[in-house]
């Protein structure tokens, strides 16, 4: 039953056009977080404790280089452990 309702989920979301793949050289944090499948606040606490570089264009515009988000994947920090 939920798998079902997760299918239609995804095809209608697919339908509308919501999940197209972003490949900008610079994503705002929204975007880097659909990228990443994390909510913003988790992007903005990476990028504030300088795990990451951003660029503040504006007081209420950051964006992010594409190659920061890949630099993500090659952090130990990020790793997850074996138990």
């Amino acid at each position: 039953m939920k798998i079902k309702a997760s299918e239609n989920q995804v095809k209608q979301t697919i339908a509308s056009g919501e999940a197209k793949q972003v490949s900008a050289e610079f994503l705002s944090v929204p975007e880097a977080s659909k990228l990443l499948g994390i909510c913003t606040k988790t992007i903005y606490n990476i990028v504030y404790s300088g795990r990451i570089k951003a660029i503040r264009l504006s007081e209420r515009k950051i964006v992010i280089k594409r190659s920061e988000i890949d630099k993500i994947f090659e952090q130990p920090e990020f790793l997850v452990k074996k138990i």
